[in-house]
């Protein structure tokens, strides 16, 4: 299986369609909807989440309006990557249930060296001035593309646990 994804398509994808190919698939293992066996034979496993992903209408119908935050590996777009969860965060409607203390956990998880104070957050959080960019500042701020993308990972994951129960 594994020779024909690298040699029956890969070979077949340009660039863009690669990097592509590689976040989804990227994304799918580290959502734990595959898992990417070596053991006794290379192969991609459907888990379970992955299968009621497949065959449940109703859990499809909800995902597809789960935005991807995951920005692609090769080159990452990091500040449309925040975009995208500050929309969520920023929403007064938010559906996924995501909030500030979310945020602050995960940046502090991830860069555990240098946790945001509690004042820190009470200014972000109290003023909507400058906070998208004070808020970008801190996900950069992480030290480096892995804890960036661990972040990103969470917050997806977040927000799929939250639509899905």
């Amino acid at each position: 299986m594994m020779r024909t994804l690298r040699f029956g398509i890969e070979l077949k994808l340009n660039p863009i369609e690669k990097d592509m190919y590689y976040c989804v698939l990227t994304g799918l293992i580290n959502l734990n909807y595959i898992t990417y066996e070596t053991q006794n034979l290379e192969c991609l496993r459907l888990t379970e989440k992955g299968y009621n992903y497949i065959y449940d209408d109703e859990k499809i119908q909800e995902m597809q309006n789960v935005p991807w935050l995951l920005p692609l590996l090769d080159n990452p777009n990091w500040e449309n990557a925040f975009r995208k969860f500050y929309d969520i965060l920023d929403d007064d409607n938010n559906r996924y249930q995501l909030e500030w203390n979310n945020f602050f956990e995960w940046i502090n998880g991830y860069n555990p060296e240098h946790p945001v104070s509690n004042e820190v957050q009470i200014k972000i959080m109290g003023s909507k001035v400058g906070q998208y960019e004070k808020a970008f500042h801190l996900v950069q701020s992480l030290p480096d593309d892995n804890a960036r993308m661990s972040f990103y990972l969470c917050a997806q994951e977040y927000c799929e646990r939250s639509v899905l129960g």
